[in-house]
């Protein structure tokens, strides 16, 4: 049975992105996390939803962590390094650190099903066994915004300024989960998945509000609220 040891190599990369020092070593973990997901959600092979809903979440996955390596890439370019202390000091905050932040927030924003990059979590919620929907919705998406925030970590002090962006799309995440769980039915059980699928999307679009508006006005609450 290949289902526990997926869930298990999945939840050792969440745990290597909360332990990663190095940005490289965070995208190896980064994509450690997001393998076996993809098996999970498509668990149920001979069911057709559930296919489909494991190739919509590879695809659009595999497209976000391209666009994140490339803005590692970038970083590398500037600094020479990839890890956390070396980059300390390193960036000059310019065009290409600019272009580095836009690449690694939609890159690793397509994990965390910020709006507009959630299209693939409430059809991969639908069709994956519920322990793995409970895993994707209250873990895996989360995992995905502590590599964003791990990520963007590397720009401080150099002047690039990425709060307001992160606001923009909370409040769009926001708005536009919370529309989508409501217009929802709960009627069958899938119904009810899609629900908490658009729920969870709400729920980020809370948690980024928070760090965002904390990275862009200073203020210690949000973070705390975040």
């Amino acid at each position: 049975d290949l289902y526990y040891p997926l869930l298990m190599l999945m939840v050792a990369g969440i745990l290597g992105i909360a332990m990663a020092t190095d940005l490289l070593v965070l995208f190896v973990f980064f994509e450690l996390m997001a393998i076996p997901s993809y098996a999970l959600v498509a668990f149920r092979k001979d069911q057709r939803e559930a296919v489909e809903a494991g190739l919509k979440y590879i695809v659009m996955s595999a497209v976000g962590s391209v666009i994140a390596l490339f803005g590692i890439s970038l970083i590398y370019m500037e600094a020479g390094t990839l890890s956390y202390s070396g980059l300390v000091g390193m960036l000059a905050g310019g065009a290409m650190s600019k272009a580095a932040v836009l690449m690694l927030v939609l890159g690793f924003g397509f994990k965390a099903a910020l709006v507009p990059l959630h299209m693939w979590l409430p059809d991969a919620l639908s069709a994956a066994p519920s322990g793995v929907s409970a895993m994707l919705s209250g873990i895996v998406i989360q995992g995905g915004f502590f590599a964003l925030m791990k990520a963007l970590l590397v720009f401080a002090g150099t002047g690039v300024s990425y709060g307001g962006l992160l606001i923009v799309m909370a409040l769009i995440t926001m708005t536009v989960g919370n529309l989508m769980a409501y217009v929802q039915s709960a009627y069958q059980k899938a119904d009810l998945k899609r629900i908490l699928a658009y729920s969870g999307v709400a729920q980020m679009g809370y948690i980024v509000l928070g760090i965002g508006l904390g990275l862009e006005y200073g203020v210690r609450s949000s973070f705390e609220g975040g």
